[in-house]
């Protein structure tokens, strides 16, 4: 019985790392994203007033 509750707080601890880790992947994707949209934005309005 005392195994259980170890085996369960353990479980429940590292499945909660787990959503964390995957959260901060998630984000780190998003602000990848974003950076991408804004290098991509910046490029094309340094060549849109080079060529206007």
């Amino acid at each position: 019985m005392h195994f259980v509750c170890i085996f369960r707080a353990f479980t429940t601890q590292s499945t909660q790392t787990l959503t964390q880790y995957a959260l901060h992947i998630q984000q780190n994707q998003q602000n990848q994203t974003l950076r991408n949209i804004s290098i991509y934005s910046y490029i094309y309005h340094f060549t849109y007033f080079l060529f206007n």
